[in-house]
């Protein structure tokens, strides 16, 4: 472990311990649910604002479209993404090219087999943001579709996407990104998750110009503005946060169109998705101090006033609750193991109080009730959006999703945080 790494973990450790100690377990449940609430009610009221808002019409004219697929050792699911692409319904014939980036498992082969598909073999593997540049260097259409080879775009996508781009200011437009309906326990969590994460927060953010990613697994760009601003990042561990950031940064707007929907594979493993949320998190941190300019600063609007540092406060608020809550649960367990050292006396340790007073814990059930009607909300209005029924079947996973999952994300941002500090090799 390198010093800088032992010096930020006492650090993070010195500051939970005098947090805990000095504030009660109560007043930091209330703050941050005043941060999750206050952002939640904003958004749910921007939400009510947006279903008034007719939907866009057909284009004036239909601009040329380039779909791009960066592709490594994708023999699994290149052979559905392309035909998923193929399939897509376009007045105009339309570009495909597959970049493949040194795969070593049939990739190129499968993909040289369809008709009409592009495919540029690089010899090496370098990254997806640099299999991007060089479909991006060889495609003709105004307009380029960034597919990823785990991703099956359903027919009518460009055809809902395409309105959009009528704003001339508009540089990107995001999709509805849904995972997969099938699998485990952890894939129907995330099914959930991006239903309310693409399908709501997405759909809000849009509204004042706020998106801060174009995800990964389909997004769309006007080429010339690609070009001017250089491309896609081949440093960066989250290339779609930083190509929006940059985007917004240069005054470009990005949008959503969450009437297109895609749908993509999601991992299967807790592992696998550990792995995905730390280099997303990770890639939140170098992202932040790439464009520190931005936050707080009114020259960006709403996305420097407010979107990108918020997204910072609550993030940091939710890992101050997982500390918490995690201490709440098993400060007993911890009490005894001190016990058992004997080199540490338990009046020394950050105690979990529970407050008795009656003031206090009628607050506490009201938040709790207003918490549940705020998510209720959201959680309806996200599978609306995502144009799917909310089951009886989905209230087990949901009962998961809401009280765990955020421990485990929190996880993954400190890891994601701590890889950061370390100077960890970035991983894609």
């Amino acid at each position: 472990m390198k010093l800088r790494t032992g010096l930020f973990l006492f650090g993070a450790l010195a500051f939970l311990y005098l947090l805990f100690s000095a504030i009660p377990y109560y007043w930091i449940f209330i703050t941050a649910n005043f941060i999750f609430m206050y952002s939640a009610v904003a958004y749910i009221l921007m939400y009510l604002e947006a279903r008034k808002l007719p939907s866009p019409g057909a284009p004036k004219s239909w601009p040329t479209v380039s779909v791009i697929i960066p592709s490594f050792n994708s023999g699994a699911s290149i052979e559905k993404c392309l035909q998923s692409v193929k399939a897509m319904k376009y007045p105009k014939p339309f570009e495909v090219i597959v970049v493949d980036d040194g795969s070593t498992d049939g990739t190129y082969e499968k993909a040289s087999s369809f008709e009409g598909v592009k495919v540029i073999r690089r010899p090496y593997n370098s990254g997806k943001a640099s299999a991007l540049n060089d479909g991006i260097a060889q495609a003709t259409g105004e307009l380029v579709a960034c597919i990823d080879s785990d991703t099956y775009p359903e027919p009518d996508v460009l055809e809902k996407l395409i309105p959009k781009f009528e704003n001339k200011k508009l540089a990107a437009s995001t999709v509805l990104i849904c995972a997969q309906e099938k699998g485990n326990l952890l894939q129907r969590l995330q099914e959930i998750e991006y239903y309310i994460a693409f399908g709501f927060w997405d759909k809000c953010l849009s509204l004042f110009d706020g998106l801060i990613i174009t995800p990964g697994p389909m997004s769309m760009y006007r080429r010339k503005v690609l070009l001017e601003v250089g491309g896609f990042d081949e440093t960066n561990i989250t290339e779609d946060m930083e190509i929006a950031l940059r985007l917004q940064e240069r005054g470009y707007k990005v949008g959503c169109t969450v009437d297109a929907r895609v749908h993509t594979e999601v991992p299967s493993t807790l592992r696998g998705l550990f792995r995905q949320r730390v280099r997303w998190y990770r890639g939140k941190v170098v992202n932040g101090k790439k464009y520190s300019h931005m936050l707080f600063n009114p020259k960006f609007s709403d996305v420097g006033l407010f979107v990108f540092p918020y997204s910072f406060v609550v993030e940091f608020a939710t890992l101050i609750m997982a500390s918490r809550t995690i201490l709440f649960y098993f400060s007993d367990f911890y009490s005894k193991i001190v016990e058992t050292l004997g080199w540490l006396s338990i009046n020394a340790l950050p105690r979990v109080p529970i407050t008795t007073d009656y003031l206090a814990m009628q607050s506490v059930s009201y938040y709790f009730l207003i918490s549940l009607f705020v998510w209720g909300f959201i959680v309806v209005s996200a599978f609306e959006i995502s144009r799917k029924s909310l089951k009886l079947s989905h209230l087990p996973t949901l009962a998961i999703f809401l009280p765990l999952f955020y421990l485990f994300t929190s996880t993954a941002y400190f890891v994601g945080l701590v890889r950061e500090v370390n100077g960890s090799p970035y991983k894609w």
